[in-house]
């Protein structure tokens, strides 16, 4: 029996000898487990391998490696198509790897979905499925969406068909979310669902609004009778006799998002915050504004989480304040150039009150990076919000999202004042500033101007200084020091700092007669118009008359005259034909 047994093995050695490598492995490891003996590292690999599981690993390398091999063989075709069919279908050579991929993964979805390779596996089929095979893909995902959104790897897939779903597709997937936000908002992982949902670019305000309002677990067709709807802050506003049940809803579902769930950086918690905080009830939004306080430095350079800075910094206690001035002056530079922050930092001249503290925390920072300042798009609106006491010229100057955070004018009666709930759900209304917000900027303008003329005044450091937002700020300077008393004998400039900022400003022939080129520099640096844009805007607003032919010919006449000195026929362009004009005789460069 020994000799038998020993010929045996000896046989099945030899027979597994002659076999590939993989598949020596597997049978080996089959034949061990049968036996049930115990399976090394190699053998385990193999046995799982030779699965339906090593099966769709397989194919998976291959959706992912494989190249379109007849990309180049005809070029009359793909310059046929449209560029919107060429991204539609730049993927069409993968399409039977998807299709392989499906029928293995299909039967089984429920279950593939939750495991960490093949949710990652269908991530992929995804990203290079064609639009039959989507709708494929949410249609299984759509049989327990909530389900699959909270999962800790199934809310990949589902993020995955929100990114890469066309307009179409992505409409049907936002339809599922939204009748899902409610279950979502309360799980870790469908909080990025619905983050990622909220921050798409196809999706539209009107979604984000719905998206929003959908935390109050109300029926679509009963908030529909709401005011404002779907406005959340319109709603809170509005619906005066909703706010007893719709605001604690409100304060516990941003307490938990902030404080347990650290979800505080997603645009639309902050937007349900600044919500609560612009209408809720004191004590509440006290509690909130203190559990938010650690988070406002990072918050106030987000659209969504700036105008929630600016309003929690105000309605934070005076003697908090130091520390929140701390946390901003740690990145000041940055933020004083940030598109959504640098409206904060203007609003912190307006409530800080103790210029001291404010020249500590914001102003020596601030005019130590004055460079950077002033050729920000966004910085230099600082300047000029502390240069415009009149709101009639910061409407000339500072940007839409700016009167969001309700800055000091002298027209502006509310600045300083602010309107929450009691207890009792009554209106109260509370002054945030006990001084004028005119003499903090009168104290620490001194300061900015007298650094922005050094800088100025300094031709190397000049050279490299945005010229238009440069003029800008000089113009401002000079106009509060002739308009404004009070500005005046506070900025005491001498003859020679006039003569400078006089210089820097717009020329006096632009500001008498509004000229075309000078308007378009203008707008051409806040909106970045192409040339083609200009030449086009320049053909709709110049009128054909004579004055402008004889003005366009001097200009045009000086260089011709420059270029070919002696010619006699330097006939300039844009000179009518034929007999001149009285008019046109007097052209320079004309003989």
């Amino acid at each position: 029996m020994g000799k038998t047994n020993v010929k045996r093995q000896e046989a099945r050695a030899a027979r597994l000898q002659g076999l590939p490598k993989s598949e020596r492995l597997v049978k080996s490891a089959r034949i061990k487990k049968r036996e049930g003996r115990i399976l090394d590292a190699a053998e385990k690999h193999a046995l799982k391998m030779s699965s339906e599981y090593g099966e769709i690993l397989r194919l998976w390398e291959i959706l992912r490696t494989s190249v379109d091999s007849g990309k180049k063989e005809d070029q009359s075709d793909a310059v046929s198509t449209s560029v919107k069919e060429q991204k539609l279908n730049r993927y069409e050579y993968k399409y039977p790897t998807v299709d392989k991929l499906m029928k293995i993964i299909e039967p089984k979805f429920d279950s593939y979905i939750k495991t960490p390779r093949v949710s990652r596996v269908i991530q992929s089929m995804i990203k290079y499925a064609s639009v039959k095979q989507l709708e494929n893909i949410i249609r299984l995902v759509s049989t327990d969406f909530a389900a699959y959104a909270t999962d800790a790897y199934g809310h990949f897939v589902v993020i995955a068909l929100l990114r890469h779903a066309p307009h179409s597709l992505f409409d049907k997937m936002l339809t599922f979310t939204i009748s899902a936000v409610p279950t979502l908002i309360s799980h870790r992982f469908g909080i990025e669902v619905v983050h990622s949902a909220y921050s798409s670019s196809l999706c539209t305000a009107a979604n984000r609004h719905l998206l929003v309002l959908a935390v109050f677990k109300d029926n679509v067709a009963l908030m529909k009778h709401w005011k404002g709807y779907p406005v959340l802050e319109d709603v809170l506003n509005q619906e005066v006799e909703q706010r007893k049940r719709l605001l604690p809803k409100l304060f516990d579902l941003c307490e938990k998002l902030v404080s347990q769930k650290g979800a505080v950086d997603y645009p639309f918690v902050q937007r349900l915050a600044a919500a609560f905080v612009a209408s809720g009830t004191k004590h509440e939004v006290m509690e909130l504004c203190e559990t938010m306080r650690p988070h406002l430095a990072s918050l106030c350079t987000t659209r969504e989480g700036a105008r929630l800075v600016s309003l929690t910094f105000v309605l934070t206690e005076p003697k908090k304040r130091r520390e929140l001035l701390r946390m901003f002056c740690d990145n000041l530079g940055v933020l004083a150039v940030n598109k959504y922050s640098a409206p904060v930092v203007a609003r912190l001249f307006d409530v800080v009150y103790d210029v001291q503290l404010l020249c500590k925390y914001v102003v020596n920072d601030l005019v130590l990076h004055i460079t950077q300042v002033i050729n920000s798009p966004f910085g230099h609106q600082i300047l000029l919000h502390l240069l415009t006491p009149h709101e009639e010229r910061k409407k000339k100057f500072l940007l839409y999202n700016w009167f969001q955070h309700n800055l000091y004018s002298m027209e502006n009666t509310r600045w300083n004042r602010h309107t929450w709930l009691t207890h009792e759900y009554k209106e109260e209304e509370i002054e945030l500033c006990s001084k004028s917000a005119l003499q903090t900027h009168l104290a620490v303008l001194p300061i900015i101007v007298k650094r922005f003329i050094e800088v100025v005044s300094d031709p190397e450091t000049m050279s490299k200084l945005n010229k238009h937002y440069v003029g800008l700020v000089a113009r401002e300077v000079l106009h509060v020091q002739e308009a404004v008393e009070e500005f005046k004998s506070v900025l005491q400039l001498s003859k020679k700092d006039i003569k400078l900022l006089s210089s820097l400003g717009p020329s006096k022939r632009s500001r008498e007669s509004g000229d075309e080129s000078a308007i378009l520099e203008a707008e051409d640096t806040t909106t970045q118009r192409t040339p083609k844009d200009r030449k086009l805007k320049v053909a709709r607003t110049s009128k054909p008359t004579v004055k402008s032919h004889v003005t366009e010919a001097e200009d045009e006449g000086d260089v011709r005259v420059r270029e070919k000195k002696g010619s006699k026929k330097a006939s300039p362009a844009g000179v009518p034909t034929g007999k001149p004009s009285k008019k046109s005789k007097k052209v320079p460069g004309k003989k």
